[in-house]
């Protein structure tokens, strides 16, 4: 049995503009009905997870109840307090689903009331630089999200995380070097 391996790519031959060509291809052209249908699976997402967190405050609450003159739920303090937390959390979700719905209509649709941190943070996405766990950084790809959201096939181009860190460290030291050069034709201090 033969195993291939693949040859790590060397980005270090490539300009900074090549570099960001790679980390940020062109966006894919969407139409309003893409961002419309976006917003809507965002807006779900985030909805499930809300109702997820109320559902879960809602069960810690009945096991407390007394039922028949029984407690249900035995808690140490440790895990009483992390309850309180998730409920404290859930009536915090409860408290902006409510505060999104009373908004007056005519400044706010009530869809879009829930879209916030789409229109925010996540419109523009398909525009940014891929960085975070397609590069092995430990965050979300701002990109990726986007693309993931828009429902559009991914713009990463490299072989894995790590290739993806190699690219993204090779763009950075170009950076670097770049404003090592632009400083070191600068005068460093002014005439006296």
């Amino acid at each position: 049995m033969t195993t291939q391996t693949t040859a790590a790519v060397d980005y270090s031959n490539l300009s900074k503009e090549e570099l960001l060509a790679i980390l940020c291809p062109p966006a894919p052209a969407v139409t309003e009905r893409d961002v419309r249908l976006a917003r809507g699976r965002y807006v779900m997402n985030e909805f499930i997870g809300d109702m997820m967190t109320m559902g879960e405050a809602l069960r810690i609450l009945v096991a407390r109840a007394d039922v028949a003159g029984q407690a249900v739920l035995t808690e140490d303090e440790e895990k009483k307090k992390k309850n309180d937390e998730r409920i404290a959390w859930a009536m915090n979700v409860l408290d902006r689903f409510y505060d999104k719905l009373d908004a007056p209509v005519e400044e706010v649709d009530p869809w879009d009331a829930f879209a916030g941190h789409f229109d925010k943070y996540h419109k523009d996405g398909l525009h940014a630089m891929h960085g975070g766990d397609c590069t092995a950084f430990a965050c979300t790809c701002e990109r990726c999200f986007a693309e993931d959201m828009f429902d559009v096939p991914s713009t990463v181009t490299w072989r894995g995380k790590h290739a993806g860190h190699r690219l993204f460290g090779a763009y950075a030291r170009a950076v670097e070097a770049e404003k090592a050069k632009a400083a070191a034709g600068s005068p460093t201090a002014p005439p006296a």
